[in-house]
């Protein structure tokens, strides 16, 4: 990958580089895109298109609200700050 090339991903990315930083990560960038390259060249028209790597399958219950009031009332207790009946967490994004 060029310099030039590196730069201009690291300004949309806002990302700040130092000019130290640029020959290690554009060979980085290089190999993982000539293994993408390798990768998009592999023949995949025999092989059936997954969502998923696994065949799990769905294995989630159903989401059933709770009705039962002391269940509630029993969870919200442990928590360490409830807004009512909701358990308040620190914001993560600013």
């Amino acid at each position: 990958m060029e310099y030039q090339e590196l730069r201009t991903a690291a300004d949309q990315a806002l990302v700040e580089l130092q000019d130290h930083e640029l020959e290690p990560l554009a060979e980085e960038f290089s190999a993982m895109l000539e293994y993408m390259k390798m990768m998009d060249e592999a023949d995949t028209e025999s092989l059936d298109p997954t969502s998923h790597v696994f065949d799990s399958g769905e294995h989630l219950r159903d989401d059933i609200p709770v009705q039962d009031s002391k269940q509630r009332r029993a969870l919200l207790d442990q928590a360490p700050e409830t807004e009512g009946t909701l358990i308040a967490v620190p914001r993560v994004i600013p």
